[in-house]
Formats: structure tokens, sequence, C-alpha cells
């Protein structure tokens, strides 16, 4: 705990950074796809956006916490850390990605490429950590 209150605000910003850079390359990369499903209350009401941009910053909050905690238990230096800790959330973000394309309909390489923009940024996130 005593990590964590030296360290809140530099978790927190670096979780306002990543959650900004994930915007950003979602909004130039990431296709679109037009779901056959009913829009929902959020996006009927243009609040699709702010709170995509409030449930990533949570999940780079939480991700970066936890972090904080484990990070003295992993060997390497502090890159290799960052760097292993979020390839591994941001894989099995990407590993996730094709349930969409199951569920939803939408095609496979969508899905994929989405995934990927995400896996790119959630291991960016805990290197520059």
């Amino acid at each position: 705990m005593k990590r964590l209150k030296i360290n809140w605000k530099k978790v927190i910003a670096i979780a306002i950074i990543c959650a900004i850079i994930d915007i950003i390359i979602h909004a130039l990369w990431a296709p679109l796809y037009d779901y056959d499903y009913p829009a929902s209350y959020l996006v009927k009401n243009g609040l699709f956006k702010p709170a995509a941009a409030i449930l990533l910053t949570i999940s780079y909050v939480s991700l970066a916490v936890v972090f904080v905690f484990i990070q003295e238990k992993l060997s390497g230096g502090k890159l290799s850390k960052g760097f292993r800790f979020g390839i591994s959330f941001g894989g099995l973000w990407f590993i996730a990605m094709p349930g969409t394309s199951i569920f939803f309909g939408s095609p496979m390489m969508h899905e994929l490429l989405t995934g990927l923009l995400d896996l790119v940024t959630l291991r960016e996130s805990n290197t520059i950590g």
C-alpha cells in the first residue's frame, strides 16, 4: 500500500495518457462495423465515446495498480517487467476479441485488428510506467 501511496499520481497520469492514446489509435485505425443490433441507450444519446473513455481509464488504472503491487516480485529490469506485464494483458484482450465476432457476427479481421490495437496500447502503458 505504501508503494501505491507514493506512485498514485504517476498511476493516474499514465492511465489517462494511455486511454487517450488508445482512443486516438482506435479513431485512426480501427475499422467500423455496423452491428445488426438495436442501438443501446449510450449510443442513442451520444454517450458511447465518453463512457468508453471512462471505462478505458478505469481499466488502465486497475492494471497499473496491479502492476505497482506485483512489480517487485517480477524478475528483470523496469522496462522488461512492464513489457511482460503489458503484453500479458494485451495478449489476453487480443485473444478475447474474436468472441465479439462469434457473438455479434462482425468480421473476424475487424475484431482481430481492434484487439491488436488494444494489445499495442496495453503493452505501451506498462512499459512507460
